[in-house]
């Protein structure tokens, strides 16, 4: 089809075929994550490449606890419908947090730990300070059934509080079907 345009998120409901790997590095994640509407294939040398799903949802208020258990981050979840059970989930999480000590990080699908309760990421306040938290993890939920994942967080004493978003700055998560 010739080159891809510079914005590829324009491009909607389209099948692509782009042979050779020529313009794949050209296509990044941003770029899909933003796009309006959603893509039905993309094959570079014979794979498909490109999310068949894309839901998010965003919030900007902010939360906070004191417990040492996980506890669900409020507003930061979203719920997604796989086309096929042997495809994957990516998912992305945006936000900021704060604590005077240890915060730490897990998501879960349908109620249960995607990693069995280890946490994904744990941060350190080091005094109290707001930190910026990127988090994605690859899920295989073997369901063609609809799927909510929830962010969590938990302090590492009962003592300090921990906070999502004390800058009321929009936050997100992202499941993406691949």
């Amino acid at each position: 089809i010739g080159k891809l345009p510079a914005n590829a998120c324009s491009i909607v409901n389209t099948n692509l075929d782009v042979q050779g790997g020529m313009w794949a590095d050209k296509i990044q994640t941003s770029s899909i994550i933003s796009a309006t509407g959603s893509f039905t294939s993309l094959i570079v040398n014979g794979s498909s490449v490109l999310a068949r799903n894309i839901v998010q949802t965003t919030n900007n208020t902010n939360s906070g606890h004191n417990s040492t258990t996980f506890f669900g981050v409020s507003g930061i979840n979203v719920i997604i419908t796989p086309s096929s059970s042997s495809n994957r989930i990516r998912l992305d999480v945006m936000g900021n947090g704060q604590c005077l000590q240890i915060m730490t990080f897990d998501i879960q699908r349908n109620g249960t730990s995607i990693t069995s309760g280890a946490g994904l990421t744990t941060m350190n306040g080091f005094g109290n300070l707001v930190f910026g938290i990127n988090i994605s993890f690859i899920d295989s939920p073997s369901t063609t059934s609809a799927i909510t994942y929830q962010l969590m967080s938990k302090t590492g004493n009962s003592s300090d509080n921990v906070y999502w978003n004390q800058t009321n700055q929009l936050c997100s998560i992202i499941a993406t079907e691949i």
